[in-house]
């Protein structure tokens, strides 16, 4: 698909819908384009390899993820996102992706939106989310903010690894995430600047966190 044939809801609740190929030229993903699909699940297009889900399939990058652009899609275990410079995950756009268990952000995202993963990793196996990090080592520089509510009620988020540039982790980030595991971790790095009222508030599963 490429960015002249796309729009707004063009597969909502196409509930069998399993797998699409983005483009090299498609550079954003619509408000609500894939709303409800249920059975969408982890699948991308490098520009030569099918490998696993991501929303950067060229060198390019996806600058844009749009509102609601995922919401409700059941189906999705793996996000991996790369983007281009000061690309942006907007308001609600993975909300309610239930059985997400493995998250990746890389470098060049800048912003995650409001409630944009709430109510992820809800069901199913323990969750780790690289958030501009691993366990091992910071793997962006560009993310600068975490909205309100970005991860709100994660409940098998088991690992949570964070890392920009000068980020900002807002109110009630986290909140009530972890409360479906035990032994979990928190991890940032030096490159956190603020972390926000309840950021963390309810993470009965957390064991360990690490303030670098």
């Amino acid at each position: 698909l490429r960015n002249g044939y796309v729009s707004k809801y063009m597969f909502k609740n196409c509930v069998s819908l399993k797998g699409l190929v983005y483009d090299g030229a498609a550079d954003y993903i619509p408000e609500g384009m894939f709303y409800g699909c249920s059975s969408l699940k982890s699948q991308y297009y490098d520009g030569s390899t099918l490998q696993g889900f991501v929303l950067s399939p060229d060198s390019s990058g996806v600058k844009t993820i749009e509102t609601k652009a995922f919401k409700g899609c059941t189906g999705i275990v793996t996000i991996t996102v790369y983007g281009a410079t000061d690309a942006e995950i907007k308001t609600l756009a993975f909300y309610g992706c239930s059985t997400v268990s493995t998250l990746t952000i890389y470098s060049s995202l800048k912003t995650i939106g409001e409630r944009a993963f709430e109510a992820c990793s809800t069901s199913g196996a323990a969750a780790t989310f690289n958030i501009g990090a691993t366990s091992a080592e910071a793997i962006s520089t560009t993310l600068t903010t975490i909205s309100k509510k970005a991860f709100y009620g994660c409940t098998k988020a088991k690992y949570i690894y964070i890392a920009g540039s000068n980020v900002v982790i807002g109110e009630s980030a986290f909140q009530n995430c972890s409360t479906g595991v035990t032994g979990g971790t928190i991890k940032t790095y030096n490159t956190v600047k603020t972390i926000g009222t309840y950021a963390f508030k309810g993470c009965t599963g957390i064991a360990t966190i690490t303030l670098n």
